[in-house]
């Protein structure tokens, strides 16, 4: 059975990242041969410090053990809350700012033109990676980026990638000017599911929602109506000691995959992992252990990120 991971990450070049995250391309190569994955759509890690607060306690925490990889540890005594936003200084005119404290981390370009140009670099000779462009964070540069993506990497790259917990950003009133198709880190039913729908009805290729299980059963029966909107169901396994099935009502997997495949067409279901943040090996383990028929697993594991991707 052909194995496809829909969602993993590495950090490229020298860019100064949150936590030791050290996992390179030949770390994620590893790990698909260890699991036998023959390829992976992969992202460049987009927590860089140069897009948060410098006093953002996820960028001073000395608490960050070096053999753990999160942002910072969960009994950290400094958990100061300065968080990014993008707000509108005046018409067309955007800029990253500190909700807390207000220091503007920038309002002009931001380093996701770098990361973009590190990750198509390092995976070229790479035929099972498959890169995703990080979209720039502020919108004026969104379109500039797009049109020198598609120009310059033409089809060496499958979509773009936004992740919304760095910015703040809700997709009201928006349209990203591309027909490749976008992966959108999502935080389920707190994100306004609304959004996502006109988004999908504006955009004229796929969309990926990352983190599907983290949807309640209503509001993935009103995505699954959209025929351009996917869902993946990256760090799933790593959510269960968080609660994170809350949405769904399921205390387990097996009970979560269910109820997901009960209100969304699973041919438009994606595996992932969201490796290194999840160890693909966990992820990939729990779903092959579910009672789902072989036909609906191959087709979460392959089918679909063959069709999401247009591969």
């Amino acid at each position: 059975m052909k194995i496809f991971d829909g969602h993993t990450h590495i950090t490229v070049g020298k860019c100064d990242y949150l936590a030791l995250f050290n996992y390179d391309i030949l770390s994620l190569i590893t790990d698909m041969k260890i699991n036998n994955v023959e390829k992976s759509i992969v992202s460049a890690n987009p927590f860089v410090k140069s897009v948060f607060c410098p006093n953002d306690c996820r960028v001073t925490c000395v608490y960050a053990s070096e053999s753990d990889y999160k942002l910072c540890s969960q009994d950290c005594r400094y958990k100061n809350k300065h968080r990014t936003k993008i707000r509108i200084v005046k018409i067309d005119t955007e800029e990253l700012y500190c909700s807390c404290c207000g220091y503007v981390i920038y309002s002009d370009n931001d380093p996701y033109r770098y990361l973009n140009d590190e990750l198509i670099n390092e995976t070229s000779n790479y035929e099972k990676i498959i890169p995703l462009c990080s979209l720039p964070l502020l919108k004026k540069n969104q379109q500039n980026e797009i049109e020198r993506c598609e120009t310059i990497y033409k089809d060496r790259f499958a979509g773009y990638k936004i992740h919304i917990n760095v910015t703040g950003r809700r997709f009201t009133n928006y349209e990203i000017p591309t027909k490749k198709t976008l992966l959108l880190h999502t935080n389920g039913d707190e994100d306004g599911v609304h959004n996502y729908i006109e988004l999908a009805s504006r955009q004229q290729g796929n969309i990926v929602l990352a983190h599907g299980f983290l949807f309640g059963s209503d509001n993935l029966k009103k995505l699954s109506k959209c025929e351009n909107i996917y869902i993946d169901i990256s760090a799933m396994s790593a959510s269960k000691s968080a609660n994170g099935y809350h949405n769904l009502k399921a205390r387990t997997y097996e009970n979560a995959i269910k109820k997901i495949l009960d209100k969304f067409d699973y041919t438009r279901i994606i595996f992932g992992s969201d490796a290194r943040f999840s160890p693909m090996e966990r992820e990939l383990e729990d779903f092959l252990n579910t009672e789902l028929t072989l036909n609906i697993k191959k087709t979460i594991l392959y089918d679909n990120v063959v069709n999401a991707y247009k591969l």
